[in-house]
C-alpha cells in the first residue's frame, strides 16, 4: 500500500498536466497568458514538480 502512496502526487502532476493541455488556445489568450515566456516557465515548473513526483515514487525502488 505504501508504495502505491508514493505514486500519488506524480498521478496528481499528471492528472493536472493533462487537463491544462486541454485548454484551448483563445481561453488561454483571454487569461493573459498567451505570452511564450509564461508558457516556458509553466512547463518548467510543472515539468520539474513531475520529476520531484517520480523520484519521490521511485527512491526505494532497487533496479
Amino acid at each position: 500500500m505504501q508504495r502505491f502512496k508514493n505514486w500519488i502526487p506524480a498521478l496528481i502532476v499528471m492528472a493536472l498536466i493533462f487537463l491544462l493541455s486541454a485548454i484551448e488556445g483563445p481561453v488561454i489568450d483571454q487569461t493573459g497568458l498567451g505570452k511564450e515566456s509564461y508558457h516556458l516557465n509553466g512547463h518548467f515548473i510543472v515539468y520539474f514538480l513531475l520529476g520531484l513526483a517520480f523520484y519521490k515514487a521511485t527512491k526505494d525502488l532497487i533496479l
